[in-house]
């Protein structure tokens, strides 16, 4: 057999895991163009070296497109290993290739409310605006928010029902008092009997697709001059740094944020509030050192006579 023909059992290996229809989609796109290279080989055949020819392939699709091809390539062998297939090398040692960091586009509160406060309050722009204060407030993904039922929202618990998408601890996100006052007014706003919270008038009214969604918010970010590279997704990066930098730990952002695991939490949302580390360190030990040794005249003779006694220990 050649090692196209494990493809398909491979797929629906993880459909009998548990994958979630998300995850399938993303397995059979990055089989289809990133092992296809390998399909006409035998697992005889199977050298590691091919990790290279898997990377050149996984480099079509972004940023992350490396890491992905061979985290799926490792995923498959390590599938026909599990099927009783010999391998002709480990696939353990199969490693991923290192991502090199990058800066992550997010808006600080300030930013946010100037955004917002620009967008012309007609039917849509209401719409818009209660979508980006939902996912700024709640840290939802586009793909949840916009799944999101009218009787989701519980306002007497101040919570709205989720269907997480990626697993996590979490089935539900918190009102505040300030998104209160918009989902009330989107609400209100509807003439409508469409079940989901999101709409758009396409002929009949129907939900809101991230396709137009991405649209919409491409137009904001030209219209209002907007640098940086502003996605639904930014929002999120916004809530869980907005979070940490108001005092929030580790653990209550991977629970508010609902990762699965806090070293997501760690890696990609930890590293966006760098700017000011400089600023924390400088505060807490400059006020550190203020407390131990008094400052004035005699601070670098205090200095001077501890580091004395110290050398001669």
């Amino acid at each position: 057999m050649r090692i196209k023909d494990y493809f398909e059992p491979f797929i629906e290996y993880k459909i009998r895991q548990g994958c979630d229809p998300h995850t399938i989609k993303e397995y059979r796109r990055f089989i289809k163009e990133t092992l296809s290279c390998l399909g006409e080989k035998k697992i005889s055949d199977l050298r590691i070296t091919d990790k290279a020819e898997v990377m050149e392939w996984g480099r079509k699709h972004g940023y992350w497109g490396e890491q992905r091809a061979v985290s799926t390539f490792v995923n498959f062998l390590r599938y026909l290993n599990d099927d009783g297939n010999k391998l002709p090398f480990r696939w353990q040692d199969v490693m991923l290739p290192k991502v090199r960091e990058k800066d992550q586009d997010f808006l600080t509160p300030e930013e946010f409310e100037s955004f917002v406060s620009k967008i012309n309050l007609d039917f849509y722009g209401l719409r818009d605006r209660v979508l980006y204060e939902l996912l700024w407030s709640t840290g939802l993904r586009v793909g949840e928010a916009l799944s999101l039922n009218l009787e989701d929202v519980n306002f007497k618990e101040k919570e709205i029902k989720v269907n997480t998408f990626k697993g996590g601890e979490g089935n539900k996100v918190y009102i505040s008092e300030r998104l209160e006052h918009w989902l009330r007014k989107w609400m209100a706003s509807r003439q409508d009997n469409n079940p989901a919270l999101f709409v758009i008038y396409f002929g009949d009214i129907v939900r809101l697709k991230r396709s137009m969604s991405n649209k919409r918010l491409i137009e904001y970010r030209k219209q209002f001059g907007i640098t940086i590279k502003l996605s639904h997704h930014a929002f999120r990066r916004g809530f869980c740094t907005h979070l940490l930098n108001s005092g929030a730990n580790i653990k209550e952002v991977q629970y508010l944020a609902r990762h699965r695991s806090e070293r997501t939490t760690l890696k990609f949302y930890t590293r966006v509030t760098r700017g000011r580390v400089k600023e924390v360190h400088q505060s807490i030990f400059n006020n550190l050192i203020k407390n131990l040794i008094p400052f004035g005249k005699a601070t670098q003779t205090n200095i001077d006579t501890r580091a004395d006694n110290y050398n001669k220990i």
